[in-house]
């Protein structure tokens, strides 16, 4: 998880800057120039992800301030999260060639200073964008312009902002719920053994399948299943009978609780 800090005063070797001019100063960056219509920072990141910039608007409250993200080779064809303190007007922007070409978002926030330091974050992925600004959620737009795309960046407006831990991240990793049973001795091993796994005590069947014996346990992913929830008591019954008259077969039983990992 990369956080830029800025507290030594140095802009990191991965930032391009484009159309302006940038300090790093006091732990923070800040744009000495900026050109039409902002100054814009840029990196190489990931097409899906997360990034996050805090912005302090300072003295100039009129600028939109925010991020850059699903860039193709830099800032000109993007998607822009951006905010203007004075009104707290918040839009996410496509530009194509360096020109605003579509609002995707058009909100404002709510309870927050014009003179605070506010926290934009994007969650992109393909074919969707999260919007945040602190802990507000301000909606999902779904679209797919620029998916593929891997630059990310700062996007400044003015020059008496600052901007200071711009974050970026990879998507985090979805939650998977999980059951782990213990296979009994009499199955470890076995060929041709067949499971199903009802609720606990026995109800209908939730999965069913042919059952690797070859460890001592075994764990199903159960993310597909939604009548399934964290916390519930399942039985898995196994057996390698294969006909109704076959007298040799072995039947054996776990009980387990869903967990998510």
């Amino acid at each position: 998880m990369p956080v830029y800090t800025f507290e030594n005063n140095e802009i990191p070797a991965e930032f391009n800057v484009q159309l302006g001019s940038v300090v790093a100063e006091n732990g923070a960056l800040r744009a000495t120039s900026f050109g039409n219509p902002a100054t814009f920072i840029t990196m190489e990141h990931l097409a899906e992800g997360e990034v996050s910039v805090d912005v302090t608007p300072n003295s100039d409250k009129t600028p939109y301030h925010g991020i850059v993200i699903k860039g193709a080779s830099d800032w000109r064809n993007s998607l822009h999260l951006i905010n203007k303190p004075s009104d707290q007007r918040v839009r996410l922007i496509s530009t194509v060639n360096g020109s605003t070409a579509e609002d995707l978002l058009d909100t404002n926030t709510t309870g927050i200073s014009e003179s605070a330091t506010r926290t934009l974050k994007a969650v992109f992925r393909n074919g969707s964008v999260d919007c945040y600004v602190n802990s507000q959620f301000l909606g999902t737009v779904n679209s797919t312009l620029n998916d593929g795309n891997i630059y990310v960046g700062i996007r400044t407006g003015g020059t008496s902002a600052t901007y200071d831990n711009f974050t970026v991240n990879g998507l985090p990793s979805a939650a998977v719920k999980t059951v782990t049973f213990a296979l009994p001795d009499a199955i470890q091993g076995l060929s041709g053994v067949n499971y199903i796994i009802t609720p606990n005590p026995l109800g209908d069947s939730i999965t069913s399948g042919a059952l690797d014996t070859s460890g001592t346990t075994i764990t199903f992913n159960l993310n597909a299943f939604g009548s399934v929830s964290v916390g519930d008591n399942l039985l898995m019954i196994a057996t390698d009978k294969q006909a109704a008259d076959d007298n040799t077969d072995v039947i054996a039983w776990d009980a387990s609780t869903v967990v998510e990992v």
